[in-house]
């Protein structure tokens, strides 16, 4: 489980690299994660980074708006 999840870390650090903030990640793996393809984990940790870069724009954006 702990060499998945380090392996989502290592595909993406283009994509966190992209992030506003620098984060302190903590992940909870499910036991379940055992007996998925490789691949599923991946995508699943892509869905977050891109929420997490999402949440920031979105934050960003009302921050422009209440300057005004």
């Amino acid at each position: 489980m702990k060499r998945l999840l380090r392996e989502s870390f290592r595909l993406s650090d283009a994509t966190l690299a992209g992030l506003q903030t620098n984060y302190d990640w903590v992940l909870n793996a499910r036991r379940s994660l055992l007996t998925v393809k490789s691949v599923e984990p991946m995508e699943e940790f892509q869905r977050i980074v891109a929420r997490v870069a999402s949440d920031e724009q979105r934050i960003s954006m009302r921050s422009v708006h209440q300057e005004q």
